[in-house]
């Protein structure tokens, strides 16, 4: 009996030594006992994953975070090789380093949302646009008729023949002089001007909305301006965030996304900054695209209207100095 208490004894004393051995580093410093598989520490870390799917994106977020930005520089760019790899094998074609492979996966996420909003934002600038030539037409008919009521007083018919016709809600009858005539006229060519400045600014977002779609429509929506210029705001979005921990959890986030939209509903952070994809093509971006991009504005007297130039020719100057 004994002796058995003795075996024991020393079973446990050669069983607490192998696990104190086992907790020393190469210095002879204790090891964690109970390591975080994601806690490297100055270890090598994992490969991240792209799997194209939320788990490969919720596992490389998770390596990420526990990664020590300083000790592994190395290893980030290591990252950025893997996710450009990952990137030429799911789209087939060659890169010439991680940004111009990020260009492409940003290209293929707005692509998709651009497709989805751009023809109601074209459709409002269509409606816009049918507005003002509408309001256009009627101040043109308006001057005519008050012309028509002038040529009239002037030869010396007080009472038309055409007292059914109204100017807006005034009967034509009612209108008995020339200079009332001429203050109506003037304050219907101010109203013309102030529309057609409008109406011109907004055809020329219509028509750069509309080559937009045309583009889209063509199945050559990866060379339009419009997917450049999302692409771009998603470069300097990812670009705007501090440290290259975060700027890699943003790339494979976005790798993973390339093809469809995922939906982590988990909320991620490096550095207490939110990761998260950024809705870039909206119809509020759609539109102020076209805002901005709509080409050289012309002088709002440069219009080449027949009608238009008909006014100016016959009063000798520029509707806006009446």
């Amino acid at each position: 009996m004994k002796r058995n208490i003795i075996y024991v004894v020393l079973l446990l004393a050669v069983l607490f030594s192998e696990n104190i051995n086992a907790q020393l580093s190469p210095n002879n410093e204790f090891l964690s006992i109970a390591r975080n598989p994601f806690d490297f520490g100055n270890l090598e870390p994992e490969d991240i994953k792209i799997n194209f799917t939320s788990n490969s994106i919720l596992e490389s977020h998770t390596i990420i975070e526990r990664v020590n930005e300083k000790l592994h520089r190395q290893w980030i760019s290591k990252q950025h090789k893997i996710i450009e790899e990952a990137i030429e094998n799911k789209l087939g074609k060659q890169f010439n380093g991680i940004e111009s492979a990020m260009k492409d996966v940003h290209k293929h996420i707005e692509a998709r949302r651009i497709k989805r909003n751009i023809y109601p934002v074209v459709q409002k600038y269509n409606n816009k646009v049918a507005l003002k030539r509408s309001i256009r037409n009627t101040c043109l008919n308006n001057i005519k008729l008050l012309e028509f009521r002038k040529s009239e007083i002037v030869s010396g018919k007080l009472d038309t023949r055409y007292g059914h016709l109204k100017y807006k809600s005034t009967p034509l009858k009612d209108i008995r002089s020339t200079s009332t005539i001429n203050n109506l006229i003037s304050n219907e060519f101010k109203d013309y001007d102030k529309n057609e400045a409008v109406l011109n600014f907004e055809e020329h977002v219509k028509d750069k909305l509309q080559n937009s779609l045309d583009v889209i429509n063509q199945g050559a929506i990866f060379n339009s301006h419009i997917l450049n210029v999302a692409a771009d705001h998603q470069k300097n979005y990812i670009n705007g965030h501090s440290g290259s921990l975060a700027k890699l959890d943003l790339m494979q986030i976005y790798a993973n996304n390339v093809f469809v939209d995922l939906s982590v509903l988990s909320i991620m952070s490096i550095n207490q900054q939110q990761m998260r994809i950024k809705q870039v093509g909206t119809e509020s971006f759609i539109e102020s695209f076209g805002r901005l991009y709509h080409g050289q504005e012309p002088s709002v007297y440069d219009y080449g209207t027949a009608t238009y130039n008909y006014y100016y020719k016959k009063y000798g100057f520029a509707t806006s100095q009446i």
